[in-house]
This record gives C-alpha cells, sequence and structure tokens, in this order.
C-alpha cells in the first residue's frame, strides 16, 4: 500500500471510526498530509528495505560464509560512499546521497512554497537529521563486520563443484582454516588429492547424482565406507565439516532457541535437561535432513543403544553403561 492510498483509506475511515479511534486517526492522517513526513519515508524506505534483504540473506540455513561476508562488506561500502569520499573524508551535506526519489520530492516542496528560503531551510533541516541516521546506520554496519575476516576466506573452496572440478579447486595451502587440519595435515592434504580422481556419481551413497550442498556432500563422504570397510576420506571430510561449523551469523542459534521454546512448554515445564536435549536433537536432525517421523528409518546402532540409560551422552558414558 503506497502513501496515496493510506491517506484516502483514512479520510474515508475517520467519520466512520469510532470515538476512541477518531483521535488516532487524526494523528495518523496529519501525519500522511505532511510532506515532511514524506521525505523522512522516502528517505528511508529504501535503506530499511536493503537491510531487510541483507538480514534475510543471514538468516539462511546454508548460505554460502563467504558470500554472506561480501554481502555485508558492500552493504558497508554502500553506505560509506554516500557520506564520505574516497579518501574517508566527510562529504559537504550538498553532496551526501540521501536517495533520487527523496531529492525529486525536497525539490517539489521547495517550488511549492512561496517563501523558498524559508522551505530550503526546513528541507536543510531534515537532510541534517537523515545524515544523522545514515551515519549511525554506517557506524552500527561497522560493528557487526567480522574483526577476523580471513576466517571467512575460500569458504566456498569447499562446494563439491569446485573440489571435483580440477579447474576450480583451490590449492590445498589456500583451504579455509588452516588450524584445524595441524593434526592429520599430511593425511588430509593426500586425501585432498585422491577426491578428485574417485568416480562419485557412480558410488551407491549418492545414486547418481551429486548434492548441491556443501554440508550434504560431505556429510554423504564421511561416512562412505569402501569394500573394504575403511573411510577413505574420513579425515579430509571431517575437517571440512569442522570448517562449516564456524558461525557466521546467529540465525541457526535463534533458530535453537525457538526450537527448545516450542519443547520446554507450560505443560512440560518440569522436564529434565536430558529428555530435553534428546527431542530437541532429534527435531533438529528431523529439520536438517528434510525428513518426518513417518519416513524415518532406525539404524542398527539406534537399536543397540536404546537399553543404555544415556542414549544420547557422549561416547565415555555409553562405555560406562555397557559395562
Amino acid at each position: 500500500m503506497n502513501w496515496e492510498e493510506l491517506k484516502a483509506y483514512f479520510m474515508v475511515a475517520l467519520p466512520a471510526s469510532t470515538q476512541s479511534a477518531r483521535y488516532k486517526a487524526c494523528l495518523l492522517l496529519d501525519m500522511l498530509k505532511d510532506p515532511t513526513i514524506l521525505l523522512y519515508f522516502h528517505f528511508a524506505s529504501p535503506l530499511v528495505t536493503e537491510f531487510e534483504r541483507v538480514n534475510t540473506f543471514f538468516q539462511a540455513t546454508e548460505a554460502d560464509p563467504e558470500d554472506m561476508h561480501k554481502e555485508l562488506l558492500a552493504h558497508g561500502n554502500s553506505l560509506h560512499g554516500r557520506v564520505f569520499d574516497g579518501q574517508g573524508r566527510p562529504l559537504a551535506i550538498t553532496k551526501v546521497d540521501f536517495g533520487g526519489k527523496f531529492e525529486c520530492e525536497a525539490a517539489k516542496c521547495i517550488s511549492a512554497q512561496p517563501d523558498k528560503l524559508t522551505a530550503e531551510a526546513k528541507i536543510l533541516e531534515i537532510k541534517k537529521r537523515c545524515l544523522e541516521f545514515l551515519l549511525e546506520a554506517v557506524t552500527q554496519v561497522d560493528k557487526r563486520l567480522p574483526a577476523t575476516c580471513n576466517l571467512f576466506k575460500n569458504p566456498s573452496a569447499l562446494h563439491p563443484n569446485k573440489v571435483l572440478d580440477a579447474s576450480q579447486r583451490v590449492p590445498y595451502n589456500q583451504l579455509p582454516l588452516p588450524h584445524l587440519r595441524q593434526e592429520n595435515a599430511n593425511v588430509i592434504e593426500e586425501q585432498y588429492r585422491k577426491i578428485l580422481h574417485r568416480p562419485w556419481k557412480e558410488e551407491p551413497i549418492f545414486d547418481g547424482t551429486i548434492p548441491n550442498s556443501t554440508v550434504q556432500f560431505w556429510y554423504c563422504i564421511v561416512n562412505f565406507q569402501s569394500s573394504l570397510g575403511h573411510k577413505p576420506f574420513e579425515e579430509l571430510a571431517t575437517y571440512i565439516l569442522n570448517c562449516l561449523t564456524n558461525p557466521v551469523s546467529n540465525a541457526v542459534v535463534e533458530r535453537t532457541f525457538s526450537l527448545v521454546s516450542s519443547v520446554t512448554t507450560k505443560v512440560r515445564n518440569r522436564m529434565g535437561l536430558e529428555l530435553l536435549n534428546a527431542i530437541t536433537r532429534i527435531r533438529s536432525q528431523l529439520q536438517f535432513s528434510e525428513n518426518c517421523c513417518i519416513s524415518f528409518q532406525v539404524t542398527k546402532r539406534m537399536l543397540e543403544l536404546f537399553t543404555c540409560k544415556k542414549m544420547y551422552g557422549n561416547e565415555s558414558e555409553r562405555e560406562q553403561d555397557d559395562e
């Protein structure tokens, strides 16, 4: 709904509104008739839309960390360019980019007023407030840029399309987070060489189609077994999965909090931590695998653990239970 439609709506709704709602409707209608409020709207609307777009991008489940960082960096540079020059010096208020629609509507407001000087002074005051908003937006975006940008360097190189393509794959020493592969560096490097030469589409684990999801691909690789029963790429896949767990936003954490909140309802407020942990793990796995309880297949290991006291405990706890 645009500005004029809102104004027309309140003009029609005002006479028919109740006495309690009429006062609020009058206030809103007066605001909609104020051309200066419209200027603020034309200034803020594209800014808010862009912030929402970037925020939605960061809420994606499997967005590329490098793309997310580049997107935020580009957004920050775009805001910087509106208020600073190439050397980082503040622009004069007459050269600040307030948006084309804002400038067009501001010119209309000035031309519609008989006293041009008063109108120009009023527009200048509006621009000063908008400039303060832009500077604060720049500050907030700068705060959200990760201090350790090198952590997000080359995570897109872990995508199967690049790892399995000799023309696109990056050298081993350029893979991200090298400290995660220090213990098995030689083994991981050798596996990184060999994985390129494996006919993965012919392997039953992929059923002729290699997943486009980086996480799903490496999850299959870490569980892949040769005919001899050993896992030839376990160290490489484990290292890459560890890289992919590096958080780049709080979206996953927020979803986990929401999931826990949906489990611990008022009716189930006495639920123990162990049961809460079990239910949360089950629901998280079902959401991650896009599965449901109807089609879920129980593994042999799960059946073996049904007699354990701590089915979802760590390995040492389960070993103690087995004893």
